[in-house]
């Protein structure tokens, strides 16, 4: 556990360290380019996992989904005011 702690720890000063230089680089809007074009791969690399994960969800039940199947008892109960 203290071990992937600090592999954490240590790659967070490295993206600190890189972020730095990237700054001085390419400025402001520059760095922000960078992490929108990363974000965008990250979400290109991630969405063949998603699509995978959502064949192999079970189907579900649409009465379920927009409540057509009511579980609800047949009559209402009846409240009686205590007092």
């Amino acid at each position: 556990m203290a071990a992937s702690e600090g592999l954490v720890s240590l790659s967070f000063v490295v993206g600190l360290a890189f972020a730095g230089v990237a700054l001085r680089a390419v400025g402001p809007q520059g760095v922000y380019a960078i992490g929108g074009f990363t974000g965008a791969i990250g979400a290109l690399v991630l969405l063949p996992a998603l699509r995978r994960a959502r064949a192999s969800e079970p189907a579900v039940d649409a009465s379920a989904v927009d409540g057509s199947a009511s579980h609800a008892p047949a009559e209402p109960e009846t409240v009686v005011p205590a007092g």
